[in-house]
């Protein structure tokens, strides 16, 4: 419990979250002991409900994030069929293969929008798992201000999946000049360290996203190929 709590306060210390439960339907007024304590019970509730899942580190962001505009009832909900779909599950710790071919689409892509920081992340021995697991584990509300996120989030549930690598395509755009004069040590700094949302320019980062757009039909394409392989190397340890 004491580590879940620490994560806590790191979760509303990144998100810059006002600590009080948004929801419009309530008459109450929740402190800031509330909300934390609302989004341990959501974490917790969810290690009983999954055990063999577990806590994994980054998903008190989204849990944070969902109470930020719901109760908490509404927000476990929304978290436990958030994470059950195969985008987080396959990430986490029940199905590997399925975090390497996202990454591997993810690094194929790179390399053809953003050449030159594609080709400077391989001098400094920089792959995609490096950064991508936390960017998607948190769905980016680490790694960009709270404002951004909503609207990233937003249209995420609107498109699906294949907006999570135009948004990640669209961060390296956005940071690609001040990545690419810099060696590992900076570059895995700005990877990992939340913009000023006051100097953060919103406009220029959609820009960079739009301009990252991936056809539907080619990630549908190649998640079918995926699936289908993991399901042959599937039978193929049944029958053997």
């Amino acid at each position: 419990d004491g580590l879940i709590v620490c994560r806590v306060t790191r979760s509303y210390s990144a998100l810059g979250v006002v600590p009080s439960l948004a929801d419009a339907e309530s008459t109450l007024t929740h402190g800031p002991t509330t909300i934390e304590r609302a989004l341990v019970d959501i974490i917790e509730s969810y290690i009983v409900f999954r055990p063999e899942v577990g806590y994994v580190q980054g998903l008190a962001s989204i849990a944070a994030l969902l109470l930020y505009f719901m109760n908490p009832p509404k927000a476990f909900v929304c978290f436990v069929n958030l994470i059950h779909s195969h985008f987080f599950i396959d990430l986490i710790k029940v199905n590997r293969r399925g975090g390497k071919w996202r990454f591997d689409f993810f690094e194929t892509v790179f390399k053809e929008r953003l050449p030159l920081l594609a080709a400077h992340f391989d001098a400094l021995d920089i792959t995609p798992d490096t950064y991508l697991i936390q960017w998607y584990l948190t769905l980016f509300s680490t790694c960009l201000p709270l404002h951004v996120v909503c609207r990233v989030w937003d249209t995420f549930f609107l498109l699906g999946e294949a907006f999570s690598v135009q948004t990640a395509l669209g961060i390296l755009k956005y940071h690609e000049h001040a990545l690419i004069t810099v060696p590992f040590e900076g570059c895995i700094k700005l990877l990992h360290r939340p913009p000023d949302p006051l100097t953060f320019d919103q406009d220029r980062f959609f820009q960079c996203v739009d301009s990252m757009r991936i056809p539907t039909n080619r990630f549908g394409l190649w998640t079918a190929a995926q699936r289908l392989s993991e399901l042959k190397v599937e039978l193929l340890q049944v029958l053997l």
